[in-house]
């Protein structure tokens, strides 16, 4: 492997595991800078799996970076008429695009691309997983929480160890997501309309 092992690998790794980490937990509280903070995890990140030959997940990082940009707009002014997007329920129809485009996701990266399995599952599930975060859909935890309990052993594989541990961590930020984004859920219901 090339950059496993070295000091500054290890920096570099360690460094998009703490902006990660602070990136997840601003998210469970809402908190819009979590998506710039994300933009510096992906961007480390996009390194750190380019050196690993991860190349769909180095992508991923690539993608996830756009996205960020759409989510931190969307958080700020997707909401009716401009203002603040509020956590909501996966609609039928976005579950449909959900499903569509991450079958199509498969597919693609299978049939053309020749990934592995685990890194094509969680590039697809991630990428499913962040749009639907970016749309502030409550369901975007279940999604993490898959990705994450596959990301977790196949990262050991790969010898990222720091990088499990960051994982296993959004394992358990993703609970708590599900959680507070409940409440959300909840005190919007119990709001009259």
């Amino acid at each position: 492997r090339r950059g496993v092992g070295t000091l500054e690998f290890t920096i570099l790794e360690i460094s998009g595991a703490l902006f990660g980490a602070v990136a997840v937990f601003l998210t469970v509280r809402q908190n819009v800078f979590c998506w710039p903070v994300g933009m510096v995890n992906v961007s480390l990140y996009s390194v750190i799996f380019y050196r690993e030959e991860a190349f769909a997940n180095t992508g991923l990082q690539v993608i996830y970076f756009a996205i960020s940009a759409y989510g931190w707009y969307q958080w700020q002014h997707g909401g009716a008429q401009g203002t603040a997007l509020r956590v909501t329920r996966i609609s039928r129809k976005q579950g449909a695009l959900v499903a569509f485009f991450g079958a199509v996701g498969l597919l693609v990266c299978v049939k053309f691309l020749s990934f592995g399995t685990a890194d094509t599952l969680t590039t697809v599930l991630s990428l499913c997983a962040q749009w639907m975060m970016a749309k502030k859909l409550f369901e975007c935890w279940w999604v993490w929480i898959a990705a994450d309990v596959i990301y977790v052993p196949w990262l050991i594989d790969q010898g990222l160890r720091p990088t499990a541990g960051l994982y296993a961590l959004f394992l358990c930020l993703a609970i708590m997501g599900t959680i507070e984004w409940r409440k959300s859920l909840k005190k919007k219901a119990a709001k009259p309309a």
